[in-house]
Parts: structure tokens; sequence; C-alpha cells
């Protein structure tokens, strides 16, 4: 576990800033999840798998493990 009362105040502020990045992205993917799903009919666990296998595959390709 991280000690985080031995990191200076800049990298907690910036490991902040990333973690409010990914609840703020996680949001915004929730609200189109639930817009695609009123728009097209199919229900939101659909589409929510779906959008978790793009984010997946996304994810994967950005970290290098593509091939």
């Amino acid at each position: 576990m991280l000690d985080f009362a031995a990191l200076g105040l800049w990298l907690n502020l910036a490991i902040f800033a990333g973690a409010a990045a990914v609840w703020i992205a996680g949001v915004r993917i929730t609200h189109y999840t639930r817009i695609i799903s009123d728009r097209t009919g199919v229900g939101q666990a659909f589409i929510g798998f779906v959008s978790g296998l793009i984010i997946l595959f996304f994810l994967r390709d950005v970290s290098g493990g593509g091939g």
C-alpha cells in the first residue's frame, strides 16, 4: 500500500487528478450508454457489455499488448 504522507504534495495532486479523470470518464460513459440504449431500444446491460469490450480492447492496444 502506498504511503501517501511520504509522497510530495505535487505527486499526491497528480494521483488525485488521475483518479478524478477516471471518475469523470466513467460518468460520461454511463451517460452515453443510457442514450444509446434509449435510442436503439437495446438493453443497457448489453450496451454496457459492448462498451466494456471496446474499452478493454482500446486499453490493450494502448498498453502495447495488442500485438
